[in-house]
């Protein structure tokens, strides 16, 4: 997944809001977003039929865990996938859990990646550049990341993401249409759009999801499994209705 737009503790309603975009090659073989069960926790989340793991999902306790490669080297198949460090993220009670499993890990085992984890309460980013691991709080606050982050050779897409993003209004969160708005942003670069077309390369954006967990009412999960310039979003909420509300706040 290459856009991901995370508001933690932005909008009144909605303490954490998720928007991402999934760009990867066109024959990589994947499932939707389903109810999977690990380690006694029930998870929603897509999964990676070539790598195993993921690249987005949440838990049933509130805790968001989203994936994204980082530019430069390409990938070296000796090394795991970097997609298991997903479900392991969600087998955590918070997400501060999920922060700490995540500081043990070896960067030197794993491909270079950006991985954000959050809930309700906080948020987490932990980047690796294949060598070294790089762990940070993040702050309330409207945050981008893409493969390109954190001097890895940002586009326009970043600065423009965060710039729309934060000049929303903040008393509740946007519907779906405002986000998809986003996430169908095209570019005479490609890769400077938040939505990806490059058929030549056999590349492209592969899936859309959209998440808002509440303070109190009802969650939601959108999924386009396609471009969301041409692919109509799912409803998926009723996916989450079984999982507890223990972790929202007051």
């Amino acid at each position: 997944m290459c856009t991901l737009i995370v508001t933690s503790r932005v909008f009144g309603d909605a303490p954490l809001v998720v928007a991402a975009n999934r760009d990867e090659r066109l024959d990589r073989p994947s499932e939707p977003p389903a109810l999977r069960a690990l380690s006694g926790r029930t998870l929603l989340m897509p999964l990676d039929l070539q790598g195993g793991g993921s690249w987005l999902g949440v838990n049933s306790a509130g805790v968001f865990a989203g994936l994204t490669n980082r530019f430069g080297l390409p990938p070296d198949p000796a090394r795991r996938s970097r997609g298991s460090l997903v479900p392991l993220a969600l087998q955590s009670d918070t997400a501060g859990e999920a922060f700490r499993r995540l500081r043990a890990v070896e960067p030197g085992a794993f491909n270079r990646f950006h991985l954000v984890v959050a809930d309700r309460r906080e948020a987490f980013l932990v980047w690796s550049d294949g060598q070294d691991l790089h762990p940070e709080a993040l702050p309330a606050g409207v945050h981008v990341i893409t493969e390109r982050s954190l001097q890895g050779g940002e586009t326009p897409r970043e600065r423009l993401l965060l710039e729309r993003v934060r000049s929303l209004p903040r008393d509740r969160a946007p519907d779906g249409a405002v986000w998809r708005d986003l996430l169908t942003r095209h570019a005479d670069d490609p890769f400077a759009g938040s939505c990806v077309h490059l058929p030549g390369m056999a590349y492209g954006t592969r899936s859309s999801t959209l998440l808002w967990l509440r303070r109190t009412g009802r969650d939601a999960l959108w999924h386009a499994e396609g471009p969301p310039c041409r692919t109509p979003y799912r409803d998926l909420s009723g996916m989450l209705e079984g999982f507890p509300s223990a972790s929202r706040t007051p």
